[in-house]
């Protein structure tokens, strides 16, 4: 492995773990950090600036990301890690997302809210299987837990109360205006200063919309004490 992708994998985990909320993965109580892969091709940013040019009330903000180039990276020259993590990429239809897993948080997870998960996947599973399934490659049903609003909020940490009044809100089709009373869990613009910083870079609350109040005051606490545990 060259310098230059050294530092590109350097951003890369500071990323995943610090921006997008992976430190809780590896350190924490949130069982899984998943992140869609933007396609990078040039065909995928021509069509990405035309758009642009054609919606002029659009406000973009320009972010130094390198979450796909060193993921292309690390599939070329994989690096060893410990065998109760999962770190993968799932290809759900139209995009593909980066999945960062914890099993040892994962497993308990899934089969605390069994109801849930099995109401998602379609049939019935053994959660311990099902990781080496994901650590193997075989996502067909990965696709589906993933595509269920309730099993995804449950697996990132965001709470079985929030999940399940996103999903109503959403089948409800509510309108900006009415879904913009509800807070985010920390404000993630990247013009706006952070509330923590580690080795420079924003070191983030895990992001997620705050529909109960009780329960996400409690993930927010807990966060904010492992965010400290992680940071010393």
């Amino acid at each position: 492995m060259d310098k230059k992708e050294g530092v590109i994998l350097t951003k890369f985990f500071e990323e995943l773990l610090l921006e997008h909320g992976g430190a809780y993965t590896l350190f924490g109580s949130k069982a899984a950090t998943i992140e869609s892969l933007i396609d990078m091709s040039p065909e995928s940013h021509k069509k990405l600036q035309e758009y642009l040019a054609a919606h002029p009330e659009i406000e973009t903000i320009e972010v130094d990301r390198q979450l796909e180039e060193g993921w292309n990276i690390l599939k070329k020259k994989p690096i060893q890690i410990a065998s109760r993590f999962i770190l993968t990429e799932v290809n759900c239809g139209d995009f593909n997302q980066l999945t960062f897993l914890n099993t040892d948080l994962a497993v308990p997870l899934i089969k605390k809210h069994y109801v849930e998960f099995k109401r998602a996947a379609g049939c019935d599973f053994d959660p311990v299987i099902a990781m080496e399934s994901l650590r193997d490659g075989n996502h067909d049903m990965w696709r589906r837990i993933f595509d269920d609003f309730i099993c995804l909020g449950i697996l990132l940490g965001y709470g079985i109360e929030n999940s399940r009044l996103f999903e109503k809100l959403y089948d409800e089709r509510r309108n900006a205006d009415q879904s913009d009373q509800y807070a985010a869990s920390e404000n993630n613009d990247p013009r706006v200063k952070a509330e923590c910083y580690l080795n420079e870079c924003p070191f983030r609350l895990p992001l997620f919309v705050m529909f109960d109040p009780m329960e996400s005051e409690g993930l927010v606490i807990k966060y904010r004490q492992e965010r400290e545990e992680i940071k010393s």
